[in-house]
């Protein structure tokens, strides 16, 4: 996955330097976007973990290039892989189910190209969606009885049963923060702690704005 992962944002560091290149036409934008992209920590962080984020990027540039380069070849096989992009880039971050449509407003606000040509342009970019998409529904309606388009929830549903998960509710309750990392979080008051943290954190006192509670009597509390 990680190997694969590199691949990908190696093509997408490349893929948007050309976008860049198709809507300027100029070698400066080219080679700053390139090397920016190429050079970026923010990006090139993800790279090395197992998360969606570097795999959604990159699907992401790949899609919009693709779609660049249909609308100048007219070619329905590169709106067909737009849409799978973006449709890929999609189940594996559900937020990103907006940017569907960008493929289609590519194509329709792009006036040099006829209008019969935008219109295929933008329906070829959609089934993969729509082929993706019915397959899920009919597996939601088996698996939960009823119809989701899309998830149940926006959190994993392995969390809703955690003592973090009740917890968190709690602080929001009184506009405390979340962010269990920060040591003078509201959260910290309730011993909500990562695993993985450093030695500094772990061992640091905070001064909580509340006296400190179990989580698991506050889950047990609310059931």
């Amino acid at each position: 996955l990680l190997v694969l992962q590199l691949i990908m944002d190696a093509i997408a560091v490349v893929l948007l330097a050309r976008i860049a290149w198709m809507i300027t036409r100029n070698r400066t934008v080219f080679a700053s976007v390139f090397w920016v992209y190429a050079i970026s920590s923010f990006v090139s962080l993800y790279d090395v973990l197992p998360l969606t984020e570097s795999l959604t990027t990159s699907t992401l540039v790949i899609g919009t290039y693709a779609a660049f380069r249909s609308l100048e070849r007219s070619r329905l096989s590169l709106a067909l892989c737009a849409g799978f992009c973006f449709t890929w880039a999609a189940f594996m971050r559900p937020v990103m189910f907006p940017l569907l449509m960008l493929p289609p407003l590519i194509y329709l606000m792009h006036r040099t190209t006829s209008m019969r040509v935008r219109s295929m342009l933008a329906v070829f970019s959609l089934l993969p969606f729509i082929a993706v998409e019915s397959a899920w529904i009919g597996r939601n309606y088996m698996v939960h009885g009823t119809f989701v388009p899309i998830t149940t929830s926006l959190l994993m549903p392995d969390y809703l049963e955690t003592p973090n998960y009740h917890v968190g509710l709690v602080v929001r309750s009184f506009g405390g923060s979340l962010t269990w990392w920060d040591p003078d979080a509201e959260i910290r008051a309730f011993n909500i702690r990562d695993k993985g943290e450093p030695e500094w954190l772990a061992n640091y006192q905070p001064k909580p704005t509340i006296p400190a509670l179990d989580p698991l009597r506050v889950h047990i509390g609310m059931q």
